[in-house]
């Protein structure tokens, strides 16, 4: 499609609106993507198993698909009463470095290249630290470029993280992340993966959140009709000018309209 859509709560859908910027959320991440793929990495290694497989990543995160394919990105990703929505022009997202995501098979050819370098990494860190010695700095520049790699990665399919808890296959959301490089991100790729994210959440600064114009708008979506209304009150509201209020006004869509006239899938 020519626009990525995020989907999210209706107040954050006004204040997206209003600011012009997403702000990262801590969105749950399964580092080793399933119990499979932690088998495969710890093999001979015998490390101590994680209690929990499962953190999260400061990162905003759009899906690269049609208006009429949005239904059930909508049920996992927007409100349980609802849609809302935003989508903005493709060419914004390359502009702005967004990337779209790898989608793995764990015993894939690209997955298990993945694993063999993770697993050389931790080995070597493993033979230094017996040592007490200093490991090169090629090991910390692998390290962080592989975690980076999995950062922007999800299995092929899987148990949704959302609300429904069903068996997904995540391929068909096309993703499309943005996750910015801070102080979180980077204690994460030193191997300080389960922090206190209340704590952390507050150090998000304004140099990390995903900026847009107006013009990059191509879509807003709320769930039904009767709200529209209110939107246009939202946008009429805004400080922005005449013209650009009237052409924002014209790029709202419903969840309901959109069923009746295309369907939905």
């Amino acid at each position: 499609s020519s626009s990525l859509f995020h989907f999210t709560r209706k107040e954050n859908l006004k204040s997206i609106l209003q600011s012009g910027k997403f702000w990262p959320s801590f969105c749950e991440f399964d580092l080793y993507h399933g119990e499979q793929f932690w088998r495969k990495i710890n093999g001979e290694l015998q490390l101590q198993k994680p209690e929990n497989l499962l953190l999260k990543i400061p990162m905003v995160c759009f899906c690269d698909m049609l208006l009429t394919q949005i239904k059930l990105h909508i049920q996992d990703y927007g409100e349980s009463k609802g849609g809302y929505g935003i989508g903005l022009k493709k060419e914004w997202g390359k502009r702005k470095n967004l990337c779209p995501i790898t989608y793995l098979n764990v015993g894939s050819p690209v997955a298990i290249s993945y694993l063999n370098i993770w697993e050389y990494i931790l080995k070597q860190s493993i033979i230094y630290n017996k040592h007490n010695t200093q490991a090169p700095k090629i090991l910390e520049i692998l390290n962080d470029n592989i975690i980076k790699a999995i950062f922007f990665s999800k299995p092929f399919e899987g148990y949704s993280f959302k609300p429904s808890g069903e068996w997904r296959e995540f391929y068909n959301e096309r993703e499309w992340r943005y996750i910015p490089e801070n102080e979180i991100t980077k204690k994460m790729m030193d191997g300080k993966f389960h922090i206190d994210y209340d704590l952390e959440i507050s150090k998000i600064r304004e140099s990390d959140s995903l900026t847009f114009k107006h013009d990059d708008i191509s879509f807003v979506i709320v769930n039904s009709e009767a709200e529209i209304e209110e939107l246009i009150d939202i946008i009429r509201e805004m400080d922005i000018g005449q013209k650009e209020q009237d052409k924002l006004l014209t790029k709202i869509q419903s969840v309901e309209s959109i069923e009746k006239n295309y369907g939905l899938h």
